[in-house]
């Protein structure tokens, strides 16, 4: 049995979508993909797209952070959204 890609990061760029799909835990491989795909001089897919991808990854980590951490019960909100 494959391992399910349950994690996806997209860009759209002019006419090019890039669409990463990669399995939870597996996010250093797909930083490594978007370092190749930037180092490429053939490619249309530049360092900023790297950096905004690996942004959407780290959202990600986030996200799933305060799943783990909870919610905090007095405000309904997680500490992170209003702390400064």
């Amino acid at each position: 049995m494959e391992p399910t890609l349950d994690q996806q990061v997209m860009l759209v760029k002019g006419k090019h979508r890039y669409l990463f799909r990669y399995q939870q835990g597996s996010e250093l491989a797909a930083l490594d993909a978007f370092v190749a795909l930037a180092s490429d001089a053939q490619s249309d897919f530049d360092w900023f797209d790297a950096a905004v991808l690996s942004y959407q990854i780290s959202k990600g980590f986030r996200e799933s952070d305060d799943e783990v951490s909870g919610w905090d019960s007095d405000y309904g909100q997680s500490q992170e959204e209003y702390w400064p």
